[in-house]
């Protein structure tokens, strides 16, 4: 019974997630694209500038502009 009532609530989430994609406003996709693929270059370019001054950064920065390609890539996905 468990099984099936969380089944069918993944169901139900797919099918919200896919009415948000199908019936977004297209204008409204590419704003939200828009501010992603700034927010990921403003991310990239902020650790980019800090890398050569801590080693922490130097770590830490390449992971983060790794993970920022994940909302860059989502940004040009709704800017078409």
């Amino acid at each position: 019974m468990f099984n099936v009532s969380t089944s069918w609530i993944k169901i139900k989430f797919n099918i919200m997630i896919f009415r948000f994609k199908c019936e977004m406003n297209k204008e409204v996709k590419k704003y939200f694209g828009g501010g992603l693929l700034i927010l990921a270059l403003g991310i990239s370019i902020i650790l980019v500038s800090l890398i050569p001054y801590y080693r922490f950064f130097r770590i830490v920065g390449y992971s983060v502009i790794f993970l920022s390609l994940v909302p860059f890539g989502i940004g040009i996905w709704l800017y078409k």
